[in-house]
């Protein structure tokens, strides 16, 4: 019995939970009887009967969705029984990844991704868009995420090694790439990982196809960090390997990628103060989070120079 087929179940099941076809149903069967009673007409105890059937009705999809509930509770404990294993392998994987992820293997990978989801998660970018706001992406590496990004001001690029930063950084001309912020980070040593970049700064901190090889626990210590450089009203938006879906669950049973069930991370970011405004699973292997640090964005910045940052030609 693999995980995957267990939680495939769960998400089968969660389809059904709740059903609101049942509860229109329900609904259209009770207007009518309300019709039938305010019938000039009268037919001896046929509301009264409609009403006891109705009753009935609604006691048995109570007790057919209490039955329902119950075996995905079943379903969760058996998950439980099965999720130690798998997060000490995205540890172990985790351990060795120095060793054997060779940054050209690292920029290769992607996340499949239909053209609705790329233009959500590209519009929600730009939605919150602020030059005034230093912004951070997290492996910029072959995307082009940082061509919508230039107008933070400044843009920090961060990751493991400075190669893995070059093809982003290439992308420019040498004005702007003085201009850029890079950082490299080690998240196989101490935490912190962050603890170079500034607290309290960052309008919107971006995090793709990153934490989706990170264990659990190394995760979530990113997410306390970038809780503490967000600035009051700022947002990070992280994709990661759900496997509270069965299509992640099967990529962490690979070891493509890491074992990560969402309901870990959003129950650590709310208990770290932040809000999780989205939680977006899309088509194949994307699900991200939009996370946001209470309060409001505020600069005392009052201009920018007119210009247009631009990637350089392919």
């Amino acid at each position: 019995m693999k995980l995957k087929d267990i939680v495939h179940f769960r998400n089968l099941l969660a389809k059904f939970e709740p059903n609101p076809r049942c509860h229109v149903a329900i609904d259209h069967l009770r207007s009518l009887i309300h019709q039938v009673d305010g019938q000039d007409i009268r037919l001896p105890n046929r509301v009264e009967d409609l009403m006891a059937h109705l009753s009935t009705v609604e006691s048995g999809v109570n007790n057919f969705m209490e039955v329902v509930r119950d075996m995905d509770r079943q379903l969760m404990t058996l998950v439980q029984g099965l999720e130690p294993a798998m997060l000490e392998n995205s540890r172990e994987v985790h351990c060795m990844q120095p060793l054997t992820d060779k940054s050209d293997r690292i920029l290769q990978r992607q996340l499949t991704m239909d053209e609705a989801d790329r233009d959500r998660l590209v519009g929600k970018i730009n939605n919150i868009a602020d030059w005034r706001m230093p912004a951070m992406i997290l492996r910029p590496g072959l995307e082009s995420f940082v061509d919508i990004m230039v107008g933070w001001d400044p843009l920090y690029v961060v990751d493991e090694r400075s190669e893995l930063l070059d093809p982003c950084v290439a992308k420019f001309n040498p004005e702007y790439q003085r201009r850029l912020r890079k950082y490299t980070v080690n998240d196989h040593g101490a935490a912190p990982y962050l603890k170079d970049l500034p607290d309290n700064q960052f309008g919107l901190i971006l995090a793709y196809n990153y934490f989706n090889y990170k264990p659990l626990e190394v995760v979530k210590q990113y997410l306390s960090e970038i809780a503490v450089k967000l600035r009051p009203g700022g947002e990070a938006i992280v994709t990661y390997n759900d496997c509270d879906w069965a299509h992640g669950v099967a990529l962490a049973e690979q070891a493509f990628m890491s074992y990560v069930p969402g309901r870990y991370l959003i129950e650590h970011a709310r208990g770290i103060g932040l809000i999780v405004s989205t939680q977006h699973r899309g088509t194949g292997d994307v699900c991200w989070l939009v996370l946001k640090k209470p309060g409001e964005m505020h600069s005392i910045r009052g201009g920018q120079s007119l210009a247009k940052i631009l990637a350089r030609p392919k």
